[in-house]
């Protein structure tokens, strides 16, 4: 089985690095020729020294291209149409796959009929310690830490079973010919907060018309854990840009009242302050992320509907 591994890319060049050496590994442990694209969304370029320098030590065609600055969904279009294989595997630019990353995918895909499977991730442990507030028992959503196992072991996943992430994800390109690629629309209307959702976006709309989507737990991605990521800032961005989606997802005519929603993050915001105030951090941080998801969907549908 021959891959095509696509890296969408934007201004994180050490990161890139480490990641493309961890494909190499993968790759040399397959034993067969496979293939490489970056794409390059970032608005500097930073990432065209690092993928050269790859290229020129690689033993196996790498291809660097520039995308439009920013929309991922765009730099990963273009890698796939430029893909010559059938089959291509996506990765991060922050992320470690194992050495047996290809192999274990390819093992699967002879073991399997679906078009589409991701694998599991898992994040690093950090070397650095936590803040307070970082209980991850306590928090909605931990976007620091990185982990996907819809299933015990490899198999088929029910339609009901959360989508894959584009970290780590194999997809026959037929499937790309059939249903189309991934949304570029979405930068068009959600800006930076559609980071993260092109491959979900991607995944529900080809299992809504009837493609399986598979599992394969033998291919590993290791995502770390990265200092700047924990902390309330990032958090906040994260689930606000989350709530900001919800307009662009949200099936017809179950849009939550403005007054519903302010009322909401009212609440939430006071329960936030009860929380810091008799000392329970995580508590505190919990209800602040409700209560900035709440005010991301209030932007999301005053951006998205039309005034009536």
């Amino acid at each position: 089985m021959q891959f095509t591994v696509i890296i969408a890319t934007c201004n994180w060049p050490e990161r890139l690095e480490q990641a493309l050496a961890a494909v190499r590994r993968s790759i040399e442990q397959m034993g067969q020729s496979q293939a490489v694209i970056v794409s390059d969304n970032g608005p500097d370029r930073p990432a065209e020294a690092v993928a050269r320098a790859f290229a020129d030590r690689a033993d196996f065609p790498v291809t660097y291209i520039k995308s439009d600055p920013f929309s991922k969904a765009a730099a990963l279009n273009k890698a796939i149409w430029s893909s010559e294989t059938p089959w291509v595997a996506f990765t991060d630019d922050d992320c470690l796959p194992d050495p047996g990353w290809l192999a274990a995918a390819s093992k699967h895909i002879g073991g399997s009929d679906v078009n589409l499977f991701s694998g599991l991730l898992r994040h690093v442990p950090p070397d650095f310690p936590l803040p307070r507030w970082l209980n991850n028992d306590e928090l909605p959503w931990s976007p620091a830490f990185v982990d996907y196992a819809p299933l015990p072991q490899s198999g088929i996943m029910d339609d009901n079973e959360r989508v894959p992430f584009g970290a780590n994800l194999f997809v026959k390109k037929s499937v790309y010919e059939q249903y189309g690629g991934y949304d570029e629309e979405l930068w068009n209307r959600c800006g930076h907060a559609a980071l993260g959702s092109e491959d979900a976006e991607f995944a529900i709309r080809v299992r809504e018309r009837g493609e399986k989507i598979g599992y394969c737990a033998e291919a590993v991605v290791e995502h770390p854990v990265f200092a700047e990521r924990v902390t309330r800032k990032y958090y906040l961005r994260h689930i606000f840009h989350s709530g900001m989606r919800e307009p662009y997802f949200a099936e017809s005519g179950t849009r939550a009242p403005y007054s519903y929603l302010a009322r909401s993050m009212l609440t939430s915001l006071l329960k936030s302050a009860g929380s810091s105030i008799t000392g329970k951090p995580a508590r505190a941080m919990y209800h602040l992320m409700e209560a900035t998801r709440d005010a991301g969907e209030i932007r999301g549908w005053q951006r998205y509907t039309p005034a009536s």
